[in-house]
């Protein structure tokens, strides 16, 4: 029997690379920072969506908190420079 690999996991490794590559772009130039914030917000909410049978509901609200946390931090970032 095969194992597919769910959509939502696809999308998480994908933007998990590309958090990556603007953490590293960040390194040598701070301008992309806010774009890492929006990166790492979404990426906790994939994560959240995609353990929602496995953890309990306290851990997800937590991931939700700290990707709804970076998000602000990436909006805090564009209108502050």
């Amino acid at each position: 029997m095969k194992n597919k690999i769910s959509k939502g996991l696809i999308v998480q490794i994908i933007l998990l690379i590309i958090l990556i590559i603007f953490v590293m772009l960040t390194i040598f130039n701070q301008a992309f920072l806010p774009i890492v914030d929006f990166i790492a917000g979404l990426t906790f909410f994939i994560i959240a969506y995609n353990k929602k049978n496995d953890y309990s509901k306290f851990m997800q609200i937590i991931l939700i908190l700290f990707g709804l946390i970076f998000i602000s931090f990436g909006v805090f970032n564009i209108i502050n420079g």
